[in-house]
């Protein structure tokens, strides 16, 4: 469809190859680094007081676009997205652990928001719904996009959005310091991973979890409170916050108050690791391996154990340097190589080509892919009798627009509001609609083959949905539940059991749609990352890797 710039008088053609994402009565389509909002008009007024607060960071509109004479939409710079994250991943252990993430890279981030929060208040703005699908965070982790600014309250316009898990029940309106609660929310929970008020459980409250929030808000009943239980799996230790920020978020989430967060960091002190394990009942726990330091991830590379920490990745338990900041690794010619922004030979440390793969390189099932412009090519390298390697591609699939998103082993697009998954089996490709997904947007996935997870939110409701795709890969089962908490964890065994973590901190086992919880102390009392060994299911906790079972 022709669209015109009012501005500009510039005329521009938007079709579904073009379409980016959806959001309540409006669609965002992409072209030529801009981002066209249509659906919903703003006033120019509103549009002119929100350009006092643009930035690189804050995209605030631009130009209001006009269908044959009638405002319909606006303009906005476009972010990165292939060079972000979602901001709920990255609140998560997993996404922590896999990333190499410390405490010291996201007190920076926090800093960066509270600037941004200052400079947007100072100019007579407030962001009002700073929920976490309102930024985009930068993968240097340094700074995030404010996206949805054109909902934001100025001098004369009203704010037109708010979501129920960001809302100041203490403050009457909307305010800089209802801004600074709803920052306290975001940031705590980028910290520790925890929801302040959603998260864990609290007797003193009932009904179902939006009520439970509701009144944990009103009673000032946050998950610092002794009141509320949650298990500690579940999250990143409060000791880790500086302890002027842990008194400014209790100020703000137990005593009520309302002020702006602190501008410093004051020291964290260290807490020792307990260096025993609980007794399990329902477990057996068996030690498989131990490293010099704490275990980033994991995984069984045909047959091989890798095993990677901040410095060091270990190959069936021979120790090498991680200078190479290993990413997704494949197994060639007896050899381990991994994906970074170039193809390395991880026991060499050397490129094995000299190729830059950086964004669009990634691996699905351990063989590895690289996005050109609408093809994905598969990557083969071929050994030469020299010893040297020359690359080998073929493109095996085409994306159908300008949003996808990636995961492990996962990849999904979405043309004009449709979502569809893309399979990759040997060499065929094969996009499937799934229906029930129409108008969401899915910000997280995991593929293992023909089952597929997948994290999306509509109408401000986030669901998990586990998708079977049948044999010919044109049909699916598809199981979808509303959720609470999203962690980025789950492993498939051999024997077709889809293992996850739950929200209380147990495992859940699901074959088909009959889902198994196992409940076991060990698992509450600390931080762990979740594998799989072919039938087995492994866990990752400090620097030891156990192999579990039932009893």
């Amino acid at each position: 469809m022709m669209y015109t710039l009012k501005k500009s008088g510039l005329s521009v053609s938007l079709t579904k190859h073009d379409f980016l994402a959806e959001g309540g009565e409006a669609k965002v389509y992409a072209k030529n680094g801009v981002a066209y909002k249509i659906g919903k008009a703003i006033p120019e007024g509103k549009i002119d007081e929100l350009s006092l607060i643009k930035t690189r960071y804050i995209l605030a509109p631009e130009e209001i676009i006009l269908l044959k004479s009638k405002p319909v939409g606006y303009t906005m710079p476009l972010a990165p997205v292939s060079d972000t994250w979602a901001f709920p991943l990255c609140c998560t252990n997993t996404f922590w652990q896999r990333e190499n993430i410390t405490t010291d890279q996201m007190l920076k981030l926090v800093l960066f928001l509270r600037e941004q929060f200052d400079f947007i208040h100072k100019r007579g703005c407030l962001i009002v719904d700073a929920n976490p699908f309102n930024f985009l965070i930068e993968k240097t982790l340094l700074a995030a996009y404010f996206i949805d600014v054109n909902s934001y309250a100025t001098k004369n316009y009203p704010a037109t959005a708010i979501m129920a898990s960001v809302k100041d029940h203490h403050t009457k309106g909307f305010s800089a310091e209802s801004d600074w609660f709803s920052f306290g929310l975001l940031t705590f929970e980028l910290l520790v991973g925890l929801h302040g008020f959603r998260s864990g459980s609290c007797r003193l409250v009932s009904g179902d979890k939006d009520a439970q929030m509701n009144a944990r808000m009103q009673q000032n009943l946050s998950v610092l409170n002794s009141q509320v239980k949650f298990p500690k799996s579940a999250c990143r230790p409060f000791t880790s916050i500086p302890t002027n920020w842990l008194d400014w978020y209790k100020a703000e989430f137990e005593q009520g108050k309302r002020c702006p967060p602190p501008t410093g960091l004051t020291a964290v002190t260290p807490v020792a690791k307990l260096a025993t394990i609980r007794d399990s009942v329902k477990l057996n726990i068996k030690s498989i391996f131990t490293a010099c330091e704490d275990i980033n991830g994991f995984e069984y590379v045909d047959g091989n154990q890798i095993v990677k920490t901040k410095n060091y990745v270990y190959i069936n338990g021979h120790k090498y340097n991680n200078s190479l900041e290993l990413t997704d690794l494949f197994y060639l010619d007896r050899r381990l190589h991994s994906i970074y922004e170039k193809i390395y030979n991880v026991e060499t440390q050397q490129p094995a080509l000299d190729w830059d793969l950086k964004p669009n390189g990634f691996c699905y099932n351990h063989q590895p892919f690289y996005i050109n412009g609408d093809n994905i090519q598969q990557i083969n390298l071929h050994k030469t009798p020299k010893g040297d390697y020359r690359l080998l591609t073929k493109v095996v699939a085409r994306i159908l627009g300008v949003s996808k998103v990636l995961g492990d082993n996962f990849l999904a697009q979405n043309l004009g509001g449709s979502n569809y998954l893309l399979i990759l089996d040997d060499d065929k490709s094969y996009n499937i609609r799934i229906k029930e997904l129409d108008g969401a947007q899915i910000f997280a996935g995991y593929g293992f083959g023909k089952i597929q997870i997948i994290w999306a939110r509509k109408n401000n409701v986030i669901t998990k949905n586990i998708i079977e795709i049948g044999p010919t890969f044109t049909d699916y089962a598809i199981q979808t539940e509303h959720i609470d908490y999203f962690d980025y964890q789950a492993v498939m065994l051999d024997t077709g059991v889809l293992v996850e973590t739950t929200s209380d901190g147990n495992l859940s086992l699901t074959r088909g749609f009959n889902r198994r919880i196992i409940e076991d102390k060990w698992l509450n009392d600390q931080v762990f990352t979740l594998g799989t060994n072919g039938s087995k299911v492994l866990i990752s906790r400090d620097a030891n890797l156990y192999e579990i079972s039932l009893k």
